[in-house]
């Protein structure tokens, strides 16, 4: 499993290229493919995971920002 912190190579799920990076503190997911829409951000790490999901501490969230319970 190849985790991904906040490096400038998107990840590939479903065929579709997702970017997380942080700026001054901030994390935020884009998708790359739609004008590099920023899809969720916030003022902690986030971790990209090439699975198709990303993590804020113990939560975790769809490509799309949904919580996944």
């Amino acid at each position: 499993m190849f985790i991904q912190r906040f490096l400038k190579r998107p990840i590939v799920f479903d065929g579709h290229p997702y970017l997380a990076l942080e700026k001054n503190g901030r994390s935020y997911i884009y998708d790359v493919d739609n004008d590099m829409k920023e899809i969720y951000s916030i003022e902690k790490e986030i971790v990209l995971h090439d699975e198709g999901y990303f993590t804020i501490g113990d939560q975790y969230y769809t490509l799309t920002g949904q919580k996944i319970k």
